[in-house]
């Protein structure tokens, strides 16, 4: 059947197809068994992994639907038989995606520590830290050559957008410059798309706190994570895309049972393991 589809568009871990029939502005989320690290530079395939995210990610939408959380899901889809196996996905409102990762830090970890190597590791927060960093692909951004993929963003007061290198210290003695500037015209595709970022900035905080009290519920605990927002149809600002076992780092006292096992070189079944593990248990997120 997703053969007699139209492929919208492919990512590393997922492929959209525009769905059809009675289905106008939707589209299906297939999930992928490949899993990276490292912008891509560590790539494997893990089967059965799928099936675990694509679960998660449904369970953590109907989760925020029923918290009054604005997504871009539907329902989950039957699994779908092809001649490679069976494939697992999700129905969404057809969206344009804004190019920004919404990344929600509850406490210091990952590249947050490159930048503020001052603080120790699992050092935490009294408020969420909100940081947008502007998705960009082979260090290209329109016409402009870029040092860094997938820079940190900064939006001043003056309309300017100032990206630096992710991972370059920046402390009060030694404050990070940002590699370019360039004028609010050059990034943003919607005329109110600056308005949207105090609400995506609300709505991705909303949405970790809730999901943080999810996993405490369960004795674990969400750290931080990662999501990205779309526009539908009716000019609706959506939290969009897919939040599951890559998306945040978790742990269980100091073990993390998310993407972060992988990216310390985890062995695949015991990655697999993982990624099963955190599928039951948010199965667990709504009675």
């Amino acid at each position: 059947m997703l053969n007699t589809l139209h492929l919208l568009n492919e990512g590393k871990t997922k492929l959209v197809y525009e769905a059809t029939g009675d289905n106008a502005n939707k589209v299906w989320l297939i999930a992928k068994d490949d899993i990276t690290a490292g912008d891509g530079a560590k790539h494997d395939i893990i089967v059965g992994k799928a099936q675990f995210a694509n679960k998660t990610a449904c369970n953590v939408f109907r989760l925020l639907q029923k918290l009054g959380i604005a997504v871009a899901f539907d329902h989950e889809l039957d699994p779908i038989e092809t001649v490679e196996g069976f494939r697992y996905g999700f129905q969404a409102p057809a969206c344009i995606m804004l190019p920004y990762e919404v990344v929600v830090r509850g406490e210091a970890h990952g590249s947050y520590l490159k930048r503020k190597p001052m603080l120790e590791k699992g050092r935490k927060f009294a408020q969420p830290i909100i940081e947008f960093f502007l998705k960009t692909k082979d260090r290209k951004w329109k016409d402009y050559n870029l040092v860094y993929d997938d820079p940190l963003m900064r939006l001043d007061g003056d309309g300017m957008i100032h990206l630096f290198n992710p991972s370059e210290p920046d402390t009060n003695t030694s404050p990070a410059k940002p590699f370019l500037s360039l004028p609010k015209s050059e990034v943003f595709t919607f005329r109110f798309e600056e308005y949207l970022f105090c609400t995506m900035k609300e709505m991705a905080c909303v949405t970790f706190l809730f999901l943080r009290e999810s996993w405490l519920k369960l004795e674990r605990n969400l750290v931080d994570f990662k999501v990205e927002f779309g526009i539908d149809r009716s000019d609706k600002l959506l939290l969009a895309d897919v939040i599951d076992n890559d998306s945040w780092r978790v742990l269980m006292g100091d073990e993390h049972i998310s993407k972060e096992v992988y990216r310390q070189g985890g062995d695949l079944a015991t990655v697999t393991q993982k990624y099963r593990e955190v599928a039951e248990l948010t199965d667990r997120f709504l009675p």
